[in-house]
Order: C-alpha cells, then structure tokens, then sequence
C-alpha cells in the first residue's frame, strides 16, 4: 500500500506534509524545513523498511543532485532535534548501520490509498475550532481567497508533475545467492528466476509462489550448466530458457514443461555469452533471442517457430547495419517488437549509445522511442501497449522508466537499483531484479609477519574504481561516479583530501601518472561510440585529446620519458602495443602478438600481458623478440598486475577464489600473499603498488548480492 502524501501520527506529533509543519498536543504549530518534510514522509511511506542513504538522496534530492551527504545528514539531524519528544527522548529515527535509516514508530495515517491512486496532496483537515475571523472588506476577502486557491494549486501541481513516487516494494527471494533475471508467470502467482549459488557457484533455476513466501522455492533444473533468461508462455504450461556448457563450449534454447519439469532443446545458440535475451509472441508460436551464427557479423535476435517440428531459427535483425539489437519484448497486440539497440562501428562499443525502438514485425520499420544513449537494461511492455517500463544504467548509476510509446515521454519511476524489469501480463504484478554495483578502493599492506586482510581506502556509497598511484606527487588517481558520471579524482594514499580532477559528464575510465606526476592519461568514449584517449594537465586542469591515428584504444600507459602513451590497438591487421607521441600523434607498432597492457620498467624495457599467454618482456630500441618472463601456467591476468620490487604483483584465478601472487624476476619465485573471494574483487580492477608504504590498492566489490523484488499493480497512473 502506498499512502497519500496527507496528513500523518507519530505518537503525540501530527505532521502536515501541505503545509511543511508538526503540531505536538497541546502546543502551537512548528514549521520546518521541506527537504526535513520530505524526508520523514518518506522513511514513513515505507516504514518499517530500512532506506538506505543513497535511495533518500535519490528520491528528495533528485538523480543528478551532487548534493552527497551533506544535505541528508542537516535534514535527520534537524527531524532528531524537533522531534526528541516524541519517544521519550529516544531518537524517533533510528541508524541502522552501515544500511540506512527507519523510523522507530509506527506512523498512523489520516487516509490510506492503494497504489492505483495517483500521488495528490489534501488539503490539511483537523478538528482543531477556529475563532471567527474579523470583518474585512469583501475584495481582501476575495484575493485573501483567490491567493490561498493558486498557492493549493501551485502545490498540487509541483506534486503532479515531479517525478516523486514512493512506491513500496515486495522482497520475493531472500536466499543466499545472487537471484536475477526475473520471469513472472502470465496471472503474476510465481515468478521464476536465475540463482548462482554462493557455495559452489552452480547456477539454476528456480520459481517462487508469490502468494505464499513462506514457502521454500522450487527447484526447476539441476545440474552443472549455466541456465539464463527465462520466459513464460502466454498458456502458463512452459518455461523457455538458455542452458550453456563452457567446457563443451555448447548452447541451447530449452523448453521446460513446469508440470513434469520435462525438457526439449529447441536450437543453438551462441555459448560463452553471459547475456541471451528471450521474448515470446502473445499468441505462443514464435520465440526471440539473441544469437551469432558463425557466418554473421554480429550478434542480433533470431526468431523459431514453436508451432512447427524442427522449426530452422531465422535472423530478424540486421546483419550488417551499424548496430547490435540487443533485447527485445513482443507488443502485446502481436503487431511490433520492442528492440534495444545498441550503436557500434566495429566490433567494439560504447555501452552508452543504446536506444529503444519500436520496429514493425512485417515492414521492418524502426521508430526510436528514447534518445537518452543509456546502457538499457531490461524492458517490458505494460499490457495496455500504450506503456514500456525499462531499467537503464549509466556510470553504474541505475534509472527506472515509464517511456509512452505514443507522445515518447519519459518518468522517472525512482525505483533505486532496477533492473530487468518484468510485467505479469495478466495480473500486471511488476517484478524487477535489485542489484547495486558498489566498488571501493582497498589495499593490502605488505611484508607483515601476519596474514593479513585488505582494509578499505576508498569507501562510500559511491563507486571508486581503478586506482593508480604517483610516488612524486604522492596521490592516487581513480574513477569515481561521485558526481553522477566517472570522472577523474585523486586523494592522498590515504583516501584523505579528495579532489575531482575533470568534469567531462561522460564515463571516464582508468586513469594512469605520467612518471613525472604532471598528466594523467585516462580513456574517454567517443563521438562514434568507441574509447579515445584523453590528457589531463594536473596543474592547469586542461584535458586534451590524444592526437591518434586509430579509432579506439585500450588502458593507456606511459613510455619513461612521458612523451608516448603506450595502449592496445586492435583494430589493425596486426593487434599488439603501440607507443603514440602525445604532441605529434605519430605511432609506432611495439609488439606483434595481441599484447594486452604494456608497463615500462626501464628506459627501455617494456613489461607486458598477452591474454591467456603469460607476461612477456622485450627491449623496445633493438627491437629483440620478446622473452616469456612468467609463464601462461601460472598468469592468466590481462590488467590486474604491476611492476614493483623488481618482481610483479599479479592476479590469479584459482576455483571460486582469487590469489594475489608476487613473482621475483630475479629468483624466479612465486610467492602467494592473499586469497580473496572472487565476488569481492572486481576482476578487471587495476594493481597499484605503493612503494613508499609497501602496500597494493585495487578495486573490490561491497555489494554483490541480488534479489528479486515486486511491485503491486497497477503501475500505471
């Protein structure tokens, strides 16, 4: 149930949310301030739910506010302060720690509304009597009146017309595991989903009874596979869903048979591919999903007839078009396909130039419906088809919308951490996977007796990525989407005098010292969707783009005199290092082999990671063949590795852990230090070691569990 944002108890306190004031019995009307107001509603609209800061931020302030915590923590400490006597003097919102705030009383409401009716505000009623006001002449009445009117108006308008709505959600898994990729059966009684099992890593499928979550969830495949995305036929007899085989490098589109849990393999599809979207049309004959044969350019969405034997899966999408369709949700008069497309120039993308269109399933047609170039993940028609809710992410900040197919206009649902959203088509019960990325910078000290655990450096409810350390200046540098996208921000070792270094409003990436600690080099998307490489002056805060004769980039490094970027280019004939003057632009092929990440060690030696290959060495003037310096058995890593000690500190990969590893180039000893959880260490992250403290900082993950939650209908307004 959702209240009406109208007047509400807590214990001897009313709190008019019109009129932004609280009336304790007996004494005289207090007014405070509107950010405190919509706060305290907001903790009350959901009580007895812990919100957490984040969600409080984003839902008041708004999802482009820059305003951190700062006004959150002026707005508990205001309603602390006003409202200490209304629970004895105990704090009447209560820390929950290192998870957010809840009210520690239970609100009692002047009017409950379901979450049909739209958000409106009353006018405030009390029984409190009123004396009679004195005689004043009818035009001051009349403008007294008519005064009073627009201002009501002017409320009720601005609550129309934002993007407020505190819808209270429904926690339907609460297993230990990572639930995803919700698929409500059509009537909206059970929900199925993906869970990976925390344990052994086994990932299967399951299907909750929504009407009794009491109940355990069933069990629908068991075995050692990787089952997907799922979806339900319109007859609610069959659960479809992909089942890949890694070690057999083997995939297949399943037909599941709830009643008898029996199985049919319907098609191929392409293995090793975390993502294989699945839509059925409303009449149950024709099947989508995603899919590459050998022959085609790139992936697109392929239909299979279900009421044919032996149906050959046909190519809907364009082969060779300048972008990749992705997913896709049926319309449910049968007549369009909802498509999210991504734009791509080669092979390689920007995950933020993805749009939503509306193509005619018999003409082909495209209408773009968004223009908003987000990472879309997730959508779903409302059964009206006037409706599509998606989930989009940008900066791994994550956005709920309502986009009408019709005018294109887009809502802002503040839903926090949405995604993949899922409507029954019956009941129009929303169901939606909650996951929140969160990524702080950590180091491990070095050299001690004991074994040790990495300690936090970077750590706040924001994302911190990538870290790289200058011994001359003495800072880190790293991404952060503190400021709603990834920018550049360096602090002391410490974490400590954080400064945001760029202000691009783009997702910047990766951020790399000069040896003399003057510039950073950093990766920055694109016009045509790729990664260009960017200078950053540190003194002058001039940023600058790289002079290149290529077309997209990878990590970016530095020769030891600081006059060429080293990067990986891989759209040539011939994929390796190559080193670029940061003033002429003028390039030079380095190595001939795929090589990854390339670290100069010396003025002339270039240290570097060939995928699946080892760590290699080569003299860059002589130009000498390289020379495997740790082998492919022991490093695996692309970028989780760097220079230090005159050995390397390196990433490897070891069951459902991984194990932070020195090699001494000199001895030729490896040395293992720690092992971590794999879901606790970003597995792209960048090593930095610093030698002044002996310490490696990297990337590790906060928040790795998911969970399937729902909302109940109608979503619509």
């Amino acid at each position: 149930m959702i209240k009406k944002i109208t007047t509400f108890r807590l214990s001897n306190c009313e709190i008019d949310p019109i009129e932004h004031s609280i009336i304790f019995d007996g004494e005289k009307k207090q007014t405070i301030q509107p950010k405190s107001i919509e706060v305290i509603c907001y903790l009350a609209a959901h009580h007895p739910r812990v919100i957490s800061r984040e969600e409080l931020i984003t839902h008041i302030w708004g999802e482009n506010s820059v305003v951190g915590d700062n006004g959150l923590t002026n707005a508990i400490w205001h309603l602390r302060k006003t409202l200490k006597a209304i629970n004895n003097g105990g704090d009447i919102i209560e820390t929950i720690r290192k998870v957010g705030y809840k009210l520690s009383l239970s609100p009692v409401w002047q009017a409950q509304l379901p979450i049909s009716e739209e958000l409106t505000v009353s006018p405030p009623q009390n029984n409190v009597q009123t004396k009679p006001l004195p005689s004043k002449p009818n035009k001051l009445i009349y403008a007294g009146t008519s005064l009073f009117f627009i201002v009501l108006f002017f409320i009720w308008y601005n609550y129309q017309t934002r993007d407020f709505t505190p819808f209270v959600s429904t926690q339907i898994t609460k297993q230990q595991g990572a639930e995803s990729y919700p698929a409500p059966s059509p009537d909206g009684k059970f929900v199925a989903y993906r869970k990976v099992s925390t344990s052994n890593g086994n990932t299967d499928l399951y299907i909750q009874d929504v009407q009794n979550l009491q109940s355990p969830p069933k069990q629908l495949t068991f075995d050692a596979y990787r089952e997907g995305f799922s979806v339900w036929s319109h007859s609610g007899k069959y659960l479809y869903f992909s089942r890949q085989d890694n070690e057999k490098n083997q995939c297949w589109i399943v037909k599941l048979d709830i009643s008898s849990l029996q199985e049919t393999k319907l098609a191929t599809c392409q293995p090793r591919n975390s993502y294989i979207y699945l839509d059925i049309s409303p009449d149950d004959k024709t099947l989508a999903y995603t899919h590459k044969e050998e022959t085609d350019d790139r992936r697109g969405i392929y239909f299979i007839r279900l009421d044919q034997a032996n149906a050959t899966p046909i190519r809907f999408s364009c082969n060779h078009c300048d972008y990749k369709d992705r997913d896709m949700a049926f319309s449910p008069d049968g007549q369009s396909i909802a498509i999210s497309r991504r734009a791509t120039k080669s092979q390689y993308t920007n995950r933020h130039n993805e749009n939503i269109f509306l193509v005619d399933l018999k003409s082909k047609i495209s209408v773009q419906l968004t223009d908003k170039k987000e990472d879309i993940i997730g959508l779903s028609w409302h059964p009206s088809g006037k409706k599509i809710i998606y989930a989009a992410q940008r900066s791994d900040n994550r956005y709920s919308y309502i986009l009408d197919v019709e005018t294109k206009k887009i809502k802002n649902l503040n839903i926090p951490n949405f995604n993949y959203p899922a409507i029954a088509r019956k009941s129009t019960h929303l169901f939606y996977q909650v996951l929140s990325d969160r990524y702080h910078i950590s180091h491990l000290q070095l050299g001690g007796s004991v074994s040790n655990s990495p300690f936090p450096t970077l750590q706040s409810e924001f994302n911190h990525l990538n870290s790289d350390y200058s011994k001359i200046s003495n800072r880190i540098a790293y991404s952060s989407n503190e400021s709603g996208y990834y920018e550049v921000w360096s602090s002391d070792p410490s974490g400590a005098n954080k400064k945001q270094l760029t202000n691009l409003k783009q997702q910047v990436l990766t951020p790399r010292w000069s040896h003399d600690g003057q510039k950073i080099a950093f990766l920055s998307p694109s016009d045509d969707g790729q990664y260009d490489i960017s200078i950053l002056d540190v003194k002058t805060h001039k940023v600058s783009k790289l002079s290149s004769p290529f077309k997209n980039h990878n990590r970016p490094t530095w020769s030891y005199d600081d006059k060429t970027i080293i990067t990986n280019i891989a759209d040539v004939k011939s994929e390796g290092l190559f080193q670029i003057n940061i003033v002429s632009g003028k390039s030079k092929q380095l190595t001939f082999d795929k090589g990854r990440l390339g670290i100069m060690i010396s003025p002339t030696t270039l240290l570097y990671s060939i995928p699946g290959k080892g760590l290699w060495q080569k003299n860059i003037l002589n130009n000498t063949l390289s020379i495997n310096v740790i082998p492919a058995s022991l490093f695996r890593t692309r970028y989780t590795w760097v220079y230090g000690n005159n050995g390397v500190y390196f990433k490897q990969s070891r069951n459902n852990v991984y194990q932070l590893n020195f090699y001494d180039l000199t001895s030729k000893q490896n040395t293992p230090l720690i092992r971590i959880p794999k879901h606790t260490l970003r597995s792209s992250t960048a090593l930095t070691f610093i030698e002044n403290s002996n310490r490696l900082m990297f990337t590790s993950s906060r928040n790795p569990q998911s969970s399937i939650h729902m909302l109940m209908p109608p979503l619509i307004r």
